[in-house]
């Protein structure tokens, strides 16, 4: 998907990789892999901070511009 598409919206609910879902480790890592894609990190934990460069993390209910 991050290779064709111009926007991803990733879950990024743990800082650690689940059997459910992804760590933000892992969206760091396809960031890096996939640099001209945006990322917006979803339906995230109160933990999980704005604070990773190139990856956008919307607030709740937040209006974004595709």
């Amino acid at each position: 998907m991050c290779k064709e598409a111009n926007v991803i919206c990733i879950d990024s609910t743990n800082t650690v990789p689940t059997k459910m879902h992804i760590g933000l480790d892992e969206v760091v890592w396809l960031k890096e892999q996939y640099k001209d894609t945006r990322f917006l990190a979803i339906h995230r934990s109160d933990y999980v901070h704005n604070h990773i460069k190139d990856i956008e993390f919307p607030e709740d209910g937040e209006f974004i511009d595709v």
